[in-house]
């Protein structure tokens, strides 16, 4: 009877954190950037892409990776959490020092708008980083409220946007509401007593540059296919891929916060589980390359029959590597944890490194050879090398975290 309110608690949790991203992918993905590509030109709408991108990379890579140290390193701390919150306050002082020094060599964003930016992507980093104390505490449900507080504000920033024309409202807006619900919940005052460094900073800040270094290269090369084709294959294959792969990017999304909940159960449990919780996941990797790939490619299909459906017969010859993709990209989620969690960091590094020059490399020559078609396959073979690194990683002992 335990077992089973175990499994059941487990797969709610799982559930919740599903739901939660899923929301908020649907508002920004499914309803905001579909209605900006159909009422504004193509210059506003990729300026807009852009915007998003560096939105989400400095999101995770700071905030969502804060917060997996803090998953990760919680057994450390007892009471005192400062730790974390002065590497907050100097990783998000450093992102903004940096946009701001960008922005006065291009000279391209005017300050009104530069502000807004800045506002956004700071609060974007603080809602990722204290989602961790929901997923320590197992509030499951409140990272799902807080990502409808998002939502809410998202969408009633997009109404107000259609008066006022302002294109970034719905993400400012949408992350202000998150702020609000935050504070509501009193986790937020937990970050500010008594702030000072404790003996286990070093060991933590060394830990959260392993993640976040990884977290870069990944987001990086996630976004990099958009950032690569333009130049390389010119609009037309920009807009195509970009219709091609946005459903296979959701759903890796989405798969994304299982791996947050993987995390945060296997930060409570100690290093005698590896071996149980190693053999679980392993299981299920043929079961999720079959369903995952199918399961993409017709969620691939009708996502562009229905957004972007003036790009559906090009599209047809990227589904299935796509989906491929799709389905390694879900089991390298599910392995992320096991990693980062029973073994070296730096085993997690430098499988990434090999990944990204993997990619670099077979993609520019594919795409040269063989167009857009080169290039997706030459996606996936690099996955399936970053998929395949894992798994002969976690086969052999290594040191614990």
């Amino acid at each position: 009877m335990i077992k089973i309110k175990f499994i059941k608690k487990n797969f709610v949790d799982v559930i919740y954190n599903m739901a939660s991203m899923s929301i908020y992918i649907f508002v920004q993905q499914i309803i905001i950037m579909p209605y900006i590509s159909r009422n504004y030109d193509q210059q506003i709408f990729s300026n807009v892409i852009m915007f998003v991108t560096l939105y989400n990379i400095f999101t995770v890579v700071v905030g969502d990776e804060l917060g997996n140290t803090r998953l990760v390193r919680n057994n450390k701390y007892i009471n005192n959490n400062s730790d974390f919150t002065i590497i907050l306050f100097f990783a998000t002082l450093i992102i903004n020092i940096m946009l701001l020094i960008l922005n006065s060599l291009v000279d391209i964003i005017d300050n009104n708008l530069l502000i807004i930016i800045l506002c956004t992507i700071t609060m974007g980093i603080i809602r990722y980083y204290m989602m961790s104390y929901y997923k320590i505490d197992n509030e499951f449900s409140r990272i799902l409220k807080l990502n409808i507080s998002y939502s809410a504000g998202a969408v009633f920033g997009l109404w107000i946007t259609t008066y006022f024309k302002l294109l970034l409202l719905p993400f400012l807006i949408g992350e202000l509401f998150s702020i609000i619900y935050i504070i509501r919940s009193r986790k937020w005052h937990i970050e500010f007593r008594n702030i000072t460094r404790s003996n286990e900073f070093e060991n933590t800040r060394k830990v959260f540059l392993n993640l976040m270094f990884v977290s870069i290269l990944i987001n990086l090369i996630s976004y990099m296919d958009r950032l690569m084709i333009l130049p390389i294959l010119g609009a037309s294959a920009m807009a195509i891929y970009y219709a091609s792969s946005t459903i296979s990017k959701l759903i890796s999304l989405i798969i994304n916060p299982v791996s947050g909940v993987i995390l945060a159960k296997l930060s409570n449990v100690s290093n005698s589980y590896k071996e149980k919780t190693i053999f679980f996941i392993t299981r299920f990797v043929p079961v999720i390359i079959i369903f995952g790939t199918v399961g993409s490619v017709i969620l691939s299909y009708f996502g562009v029959l229905l957004l972007y459906p003036m790009f559906l017969t090009e599209a047809r010859q990227l589904f299935i590597p796509i989906g491929i993709t799709t389905s390694l990209s879900s089991i390298v989620y599910l392995i992320k944890p096991i990693l980062i969690r029973f073994f070296n960091s730096r085993i997690y590094t430098i499988i990434n490194l090999i990944y990204a020059a993997v990619f670099i490399v077979s993609v520019s020559i594919a795409s040269s050879k063989w167009g857009i078609t080169g290039f997706v396959w030459a996606s996936t073979i690099s996955k399936f090398i970053q998929f395949s690194c894992m798994i002969v990683s976690i086969k052999n002992e290594g040191d614990g975290v």
